[in-house]
C-alpha cells in the first residue's frame, strides 16, 4: 500500500465529510487493519467512524450515500472503493 495515496484518499474523504456535516462533525476515526499497516488493497477495507452531534436523519443518510458513490464506483482508486464507514 502506498502511504501517500492512502493519505490523499482519506484526506479527501474526510474533507467531504467536514463540508457535509459542518459543525456537527466532531471526529473521524480510522480503525482496523490499516492502523496496523496490514491493509491489503482489493481485499480488505478502510474502516472509519464519523462521530457527529445528534442523530442521522434520512436526509443525512441519503446525502452520505451520494457522497460515497464516486468512491465506490472507483473514481478515487482502489483505496476509495475500500471505504467502509459507521
Amino acid at each position: 500500500m502506498h502511504a501517500l495515496e492512502l493519505s490523499r484518499t482519506l484526506d479527501h474523504f474526510a474533507g467531504l465529510l467536514q463540508r457535509f456535516f459542518g459543525d456537527r462533525l466532531l471526529s473521524v476515526v480510522l480503525y482496523g487493519s490499516v492502523c496496523f499497516e496490514d491493509l491489503a488493497p482489493g481485499y480488505g477495507d478502510l474502516d472509519f467512524l464519523a462521530v457527529i452531534t445528534g442523530n442521522l436523519s434520512e436526509v443525512d443518510t441519503t446525502g452520505l450515500v451520494h457522497l460515497r458513490r464516486p468512491f465506490r464506483a472507483g473514481e478515487h482508486g482502489i483505496l476509495g472503493q475500500m471505504l467502509e464507514g459507521g
